[in-house]
């Protein structure tokens, strides 16, 4: 009797892209629920933090407090652009903001990361408004876009706040600039401009999206996206209209659910051990969806974790990744396990056996 050896599907990596999804059945949440006069679509959350420098008219050579951990890939081209000055700081193991008094009444912008999704941001920005009342306050919610669910609220604490869908849903390309007190806006900023139909990057995204889906085992799909994002990184302005027609198919509520299902059971099966630890909450508030599922894992154990999880066809990414000699030392000792909507709590398993077939190979746990 012939047997088929049954290979694990991979976890991680690209989003199948399909432009054929369009709504089904009764109607359901989208992003576009929650765009109204004072929002801006563009083509990603880089050219969306562009556009909020572009309207907020900050003094040459403003001062900007930015986070030392984030992505400086995506944000510091676009803070070189502006030729602002950067003052870093740092944040603590559990994602507590460390940031003096006298640095805040030096700046003239603070860039605040809701970090994947489970960063309570509210308490430390009046704080900061309060030291200083002039403060442009910026939200990076690029790690956390259920938060568009409260935009309204955010408008107490925040200036501004940026968005990526890219990062969350099968969407070509696709973010958002929301500005919450209109004191800081230059112009109209055209909430929802007519969707843009020619972005010479689409075409390399379909090919690419077409050729995942016909020949997954293939890398060639790889080098097209690769293409297409580096097209994308260096201006447009608005959405396309491929992401416009698909992310009418994505249903905010149901992909929500199945992430928090998918966080939850990982924290409570969680192997205890002190080598590779969760460092996101237990317990997460109503309005909070993760992004992904952190952990922390000892510096010296990091690059063996990581390639055990590659061998299994599961892809954590890093972030994020030093850029121009910036950057995070949480950078080298955390991992993001993916726990979005293409997922399922057999997935969710697979992940724990795998790090508890680590413990078992390295003899630590």
């Amino acid at each position: 009797m012939m047997q088929t050896l049954c290979q694990n599907r991979p976890i991680g990596g690209h989003y199948d892209l399909d432009l054929r999804q369009r709504p089904v059945g009764e109607a359901f949440e989208t992003v576009f629920d929650y765009a109204d006069f004072h929002h801006r679509f563009t083509a990603s959350g880089r050219r969306a933090f562009h556009y909020i420098l572009t309207q907020s008219a900050l003094p040459a050579h403003a001062k900007l407090l930015m986070p030392e951990y984030g992505c400086w890939s995506a944000l510091g081209p676009v803070i070189d652009e502006f030729g602002y000055d950067c003052l870093l700081y740092k944040t603590a193991p559990n994602f507590d903001i460390e940031i003096e008094n006298d640095a805040l009444k030096q700046a003239d912008a603070l860039v605040l990361v809701n970090y994947f999704g489970t960063t309570n941001l509210r308490d430390f920005a009046l704080h900061a408004r309060r030291i200083n009342p002039d403060l442009l306050i910026i939200l990076d919610h690029v790690p956390s876009l259920y938060e568009l669910r409260r935009t309204h609220e955010l408008a107490e604490f925040s200036d501004w706040q940026f968005y990526s869908f890219r990062k969350w849903f099968a969407a070509p390309d696709g973010g958002m600039a929301v500005c919450t007190n209109l004191d800081w806006l230059k112009a109209d900023p055209s909430v929802i401009p007519e969707p843009c139909k020619d972005y010479p990057y689409l075409p390399l995204w379909r090919r690419a999206a077409q050729l995942k889906h016909d020949h997954p085992e293939s890398a060639e799909f790889l080098p097209l996206f690769q293409q297409a994002e580096a097209m994308i990184a260096p201006h447009y302005d608005a959405i396309s209209q491929d992401s416009y027609d698909v992310l009418n198919g994505f249903n905010l509520s149901h992909y929500a659910r199945q992430r928090r299902i998918n966080y939850d059971y990982l924290h409570t099966n969680w192997p205890k051990q002190d080598h590779v630890l969760p460092c996101l909450p237990s317990t997460l508030g109503d309005p909070m969806v993760p992004q992904y599922f952190v952990i922390d894992v000892d510096e010296d154990l990091f690059p063996r974790l990581q390639h055990f999880f590659f061998d299994d066809q599961i892809y954590p990414p890093t972030h994020w990744p030093d850029w121009d000699n910036i950057g995070s030392p949480y950078s080298h000792r955390r991992l993001s396990l993916p726990i979005d909507q293409r997922y399922n709590l057999d997935d969710m398993l697979r992940l724990i056996d795998r790090v508890n077939e680590f413990g078992s190979v390295t003899e630590l746990f």
